[in-house]
């Protein structure tokens, strides 16, 4: 984002990066993000704590998924 290499540290442009990792499953990155926000603003900390939990809920349903997956293709193997 052109925005965030001219000002880094821009609330408004980091929260919505952390949205838009989150939509492509870059985790870390959007918990990075979010972390920042919380940092640079302690007035978002309810909604970022809301984005962390949205953010954590998705990874574990993508692990979930993950390791359904590959438990059925080692199940097919056997």
């Amino acid at each position: 984002m052109k925005v965030l290499t001219e000002d880094p540290d821009n609330v408004k442009a980091l929260w919505r990066r952390s949205v838009s990792r989150l939509a492509t499953h870059e985790y870390a990155d959007a918990r990075a993000d979010l972390q920042r926000v919380a940092e640079l603003d302690s007035g978002l900390a309810g909604e970022v704590d809301a984005q962390l939990r949205r953010v954590r809920n998705k990874e574990e349903a993508s692990l979930g998924k993950e390791k359904r997956e590959m438990s059925g293709i080692l199940e097919r193997e056997r």
